[in-house]
């Protein structure tokens, strides 16, 4: 299967950064999966869903409406209580509240219809069900993605999402430069690291990349998923801003490189432009000069035709 510039292949792209922003969402999904029954609607490739059935869920039904995505997910990931179906998950005819938990990202944007999505999610919902949805930001997102047909900003999400989940809670996806100061891996300690965040006092507020509503029909459950939910803070697996800024150098280095060819190459025309007006005057002389001894010669042929008539 090849990549589209949309669904993400972890064989393919298990380096770059789309991978790890798609990895967070179902780690944060993978905090309320213990026990529950999963619905996966839109599970792409399937390695959330194997994540998701890893994490201890009861069952993990996951689904995409492209069957090349399904085989590969069913080539790759396996678990007991993991199984992969080929459905339009708009239009899935599920047995009502056959679901205690159903986590839909990156989809909503692509249907044409994203109330229908919601609509399937609740109707596949157990009352106490929990509905996870994410979607990029169009504030952050590039402009003309072909794929989708609905993008969505935060107001926009919320609207949609609670009209079926009175009990939202909207949380926030982006890059975070930060500072850390953790355990030694060789310190043994008894406990993993807690991040907790200090903001910096002129850090200038900005959008974020990603927006993950977290739905329930009823507060009592919507705040009994928050108190299970956790922060994600996935640290990336190499110095990522440490490559950036040697990108940014190198970037640096080349266009100061291309800049002092093209000062040369301007210098090297110039010359060349003053070459040619010299040139240019030096023949203007030569011609003055013929000119000059040009005259006397045409007049003495003058005299001799005139004393040969």
């Amino acid at each position: 299967m090849d990549f589209t510039g949309e669904r993400l292949l972890p064989d393919q792209q298990r380096d770059d950064d789309l991978y790890y922003e798609h990895l967070a969402r179902y780690m944060f999904a993978a905090a309320l999966a213990r026990g529950r029954r999963v619905l996966d609607a839109g599970c792409g490739a399937g390695y959330g869903a194997a994540l998701l059935a890893s994490s201890g869920a009861h069952s993990v039904t996951a689904i995409d409406i492209a069957p090349e995505a399904v085989t590969y997910a069913r080539q790759r990931y396996r678990h007991d209580s993991l199984c992969f179906a080929v459905g339009d998950i708009a239009r899935l005819d599920l047995p009502e509240a056959s679901f205690d938990l159903v986590v839909s990202f990156e989809v909503i944007e692509h249907l044409d219809e994203p109330d229908a999505l919601v609509c399937a999610a609740a109707r596949a919902l157990a009352p106490d069900g929990i509905f996870i949805v994410s979607t990029p930001n169009p504030a952050t997102y590039p402009a003309g993605n072909p794929f989708h047909k609905h993008e969505l900003t935060a107001d926009e999400l919320l609207a949609l999402v609670q009209r079926s989940f009175p009990a939202t809670a909207l949380f926030e996806q982006d890059y975070t430069t930060a500072l850390s100061l953790r355990p030694s891996p060789d310190s043994n300690l008894p406990f993993q690291p807690l991040w907790q965040f200090t903001p910096a006092a002129e850090r200038r507020p900005r959008q974020p990349d990603y927006y993950v509503a977290l739905c329930a029909r009823r507060a009592k459950t919507l705040q009994d998923a928050l108190d299970m939910a956790a922060s994600i803070m996935y640290e990336l697996p190499a110095d990522r801003l440490g490559e950036r800024i040697s990108d940014i150098l190198t970037l640096q280095r080349l266009l100061e490189e291309k800049n002092l060819h093209l000062s040369e190459k301007d210098a090297h025309i110039a010359d060349l432009e003053n070459e040619l007006k010299r040139q240019g005057a030096w023949a203007a002389s030569l011609e003055q000069q013929v000119l000059a001894l040009g005259r006397p010669w045409y007049r003495r042929l003058l005299d001799r035709s005139a004393r040969r008539s």
